[in-house]
């Protein structure tokens, strides 16, 4: 597995180019509104995102039936992908939380309490959660091309039903009831449901690699 680890990570790093020019570009905009927090909640979820396009790089000019002649299961490949998304969802937190800081203490700002970037970190944590459990599967079934084209018509089908069920509260008044519940509580609750979600996922990505033939 660190073989394969090793292998995507030299697969993003080709897209070096993509993720400069993003971290400039977020960094431009925190400045522009004095929001360094906001570094916080995109480039992790940025590097997460970068592993579901290294699916693409190995199905590259009939890849598969290459890459699974090397000595590893199909399973071990699938666990590789959901581990990477996370070992890199935290490097990127780690890795901003400490420019972050060191901008705060050059600029002479008042550094940002420890609870702030707790809420940033448990509510990007879940959200990249979520969208990871969605695309890879969608990526390992259907490809690169056809799985983008699923991704948004589910975005776009999820930002309905979000917008149908903040009205429906709002309607019933149930929306008082759920902002009287204690915020501990409702980031306990949504980790737990993502991780259960994003197991669930794994599961579905090893049932699916080993039904398909290359």
């Amino acid at each position: 597995m660190r073989g394969l680890i090793i292998k995507d990570l030299k697969l993003i790093f080709l897209q070096k180019g993509f993720i400069f020019l993003s971290v400039i570009w977020l960094i431009a905009l925190s400045i522009i509104n004095d929001e360094l927090i906001f570094l916080l909640a995109f480039i992790p979820y940025i590097l997460s995102i970068l592993t579901v396009s290294t699916i693409s790089y190995d199905s590259f000019d009939n890849g598969y039936p290459f890459l699974f002649t090397l000595p590893f299961k199909r399973r071990d490949y699938v666990m590789t992908k959901y581990l990477l998304a996370v070992l890199m969802f935290v490097a990127g937190n780690l890795l901003t939380l400490t420019f972050v800081f060191l901008s705060e203490l050059v600029l002479s700002k008042e550094l940002m309490e420890l609870w702030d970037w707790l809420n940033t970190f448990v509510i990007s944590f879940i959200g990249v959660l979520i969208f990871l459990s969605v695309m890879l599967p969608l990526y390992f079934k259907y490809g690169s091309e056809k799985a983008r084209i699923i991704n948004i018509l589910i975005v776009g089908l999820v930002l309905v039903v979000l917008y149908g069920v903040k009205n429906l509260l709002e309607q019933t008044q149930l929306i008082d009831s759920v902002l009287t519940l204690d915020t501990n509580t409702i980031f306990v609750a949504g980790s737990v449901l993502a991780i259960i979600i994003y197991v669930v996922s794994l599961l579905i990505s090893i049932r699916i690699i080993y039904c398909k033939e290359f």
